[in-house]
């Protein structure tokens, strides 16, 4: 099977390389189209030749032109599949104009997909059917084990999304508590490191050395999906304080919630020893090949679907013209 993932190349941790490498495992193909289709309808109608399903993964949507490019694809044979994160709903659910493309763009295609089931009721909200699919992460494996809980918790927060990521709240919290040290990841502008209680780490492609120096993880985030770093975080055996409910978590709805969670924290002696095994709730060893399953189904419904209407279209020309009546 081949799948042409829509988009710009992803850089760093887009879910879609992690989707792509994962994939391969299970024998399927995976191309990004690299922007293409927002600049040149040759190039496109050449790259999506030879694919057998177009894998919509943007966070922005499709523009009106991108809806033409997409109507080629599925006039040339492509199944559009839609795969939906959690920024992606947020911004349906917020915008009427993000929503109403989203409807447009849900003519077109074949199947929607989601790792997260509260996506999918939010989802339905709104007029759209999804199928939950397996969590894919970049490694399920066993991770060695940490007789201790480092006194340390890590923080993601990019600096272009500050304060979907709790930006404000995080600071207070990290100024409120000199006694732990916190780990930022992926703010590029260190803008807590000068605080003595804090590792900015910046942007960082090798996260094992972090995570073997923390035994926490805190999200809060305005929306979320099925976050990959909570999940790593639980196979780890680490501490979880998010922001929205999810078993194996601690749920920390504002900064009270919050610091109630760190003094808890401060005392805990031995690693999350349950966390790997509610991790695995929500994984599947199996998942790229059930997710291509459920892709190749659909590829062959509609191969099955075509086949049945160029049968009913010859049949219909047949009797026509026994009939004697003149056929266009």
């Amino acid at each position: 099977m081949n799948v042409l993932i829509l988009g710009k190349k992803p850089q760093r941790s887009d879910p879609t390389l992690t989707f792509a490498r994962r994939m391969v495992e299970a024998g399927v193909a995976c191309r990004f189209s690299g922007g293409v289709e927002s600049t040149s309808t040759r190039a496109w109608l050449r790259l999506f030749r030879g694919a057998d399903v177009v894998l919509i993964s943007k966070y922005g949507g499709v523009s009106n032109y991108g809806l033409r490019q997409l109507e080629l694809a599925l006039a040339g044979g492509c199944i559009l599949v839609r795969r939906w994160a959690g920024s992606d709903v947020q911004a349906c659910l917020a915008n009427p104009m993000t929503r109403r493309r989203a409807l447009l763009l849900d003519k077109l295609v074949t199947l929607n997909i989601t790792p997260a089931p509260h996506l999918v009721s939010e989802l339905n909200s709104i007029g759209i059917t999804a199928q939950v699919t397996p969590c894919l992460v970049d490694s399920e494996s066993a991770h060695p084990q940490c007789p201790f809980v480092p006194r340390s918790i890590l923080v993601y927060l990019p600096a272009t999304r500050r304060s979907f990521y709790g930006g404000d709240l995080v600071e207070r919290v990290v100024a409120s508590n000199a006694d732990i040290e916190f780990s930022i990841v992926a703010d590029d502008t260190h803008s807590l490191k000068d605080f003595s209680n804090v590792r900015s780490f910046g942007w960082t492609d090798n996260m094992e050395p972090v995570w073997s120096g923390v035994g926490g993880l805190l999200r809060v985030t305005e929306h979320d999906g099925m976050p990959r770093m909570v999940l790593d975080a639980l196979l780890r055996r680490k501490y979880v304080m998010y922001s929205w409910p999810l078993q194996g978590c601690e749920l920390v709805k504002n900064e009270g919630d919050v610091q109630n969670a760190i003094e808890r924290f401060k005392i805990r002696e031995a690693p999350n020893q349950d966390g790997p095994l509610i991790a695995r709730q929500f994984l599947d060893l199996d998942a790229p090949v059930k997710i291509r399953k459920i892709l190749q189904d659909v590829v062959d419904q509609q191969s099955r679907i075509a086949r049945l209407k160029h049968f009913s279209g010859s049949i219909g020309r047949t009797i026509r013209m026994r009939l004697g009546v003149r056929t266009v």
